[in-house]
């Protein structure tokens, strides 16, 4: 770890840059976690995998997250903490923190066995933001249709934005 810690200092200084190198390493044995790193939990209470990166790349710290300091349900079942196949106590718990109301029709549309799972997890995301811009947006006045294209109209001045994308 110390090695990876100087690789990364060493490449933060040549590259100018202004925020600290991250890397991640996934950790079968919890007696493998460097005797350096914070246990996140203990120090922050929960946080979400997110948090987590921004104190790393803010403060230069080395956190240690499990399964008890996390607090999104993505990661938990991204990185496999819990098995959230359709059926589980995994699974309703995750259901409605989704954000789609019905993960099943979704699942029969798209012809996926489990849409929590970890590959399918670009298509909950559209999903996701498909009934973010539904319910949400309002079509000429937050966005535009133009030859088949969806232009962003700006929030502030009106201004079409073409070639432009909501970054989430």
């Amino acid at each position: 770890m110390n090695k990876t810690n100087e690789a990364a200092l060493l490449l933060k200084d040549a590259l100018k840059l202004t925020l600290n190198i991250q890397a991640v390493k996934l950790i079968e044995d919890p007696a493998d976690v460097p005797e350096t790193a914070i246990r996140a939990r203990e120090k922050f209470g929960h946080l979400s995998l997110c948090q987590a990166f921004a104190l790393t790349k803010r403060e230069g710290l080395t956190l240690y997250t499990d399964a008890s300091s996390e607090w999104c349900w993505a990661p938990v079942v991204a990185l496999g903490y819990a098995d959230c196949s359709p059926g589980t106590e995994s699974y309703e718990i995750i259901k409605p923190l989704m954000g789609i109301p019905d993960p099943e029709k979704a699942e029969r549309f798209f012809g996926l066995e489990n849409l929590s799972d970890p590959e399918n997890a670009t298509i909950a995301h559209h999903i996701n933001q498909a009934i973010r811009a539904h319910g949400i947006m309002k079509r000429d006045v937050d966005y535009m249709l133009h030859d088949g294209e969806v232009i962003i109209v700006d929030t502030f001045t009106g201004r079409l934005m073409p070639g432009r994308r909501y970054n989430n």
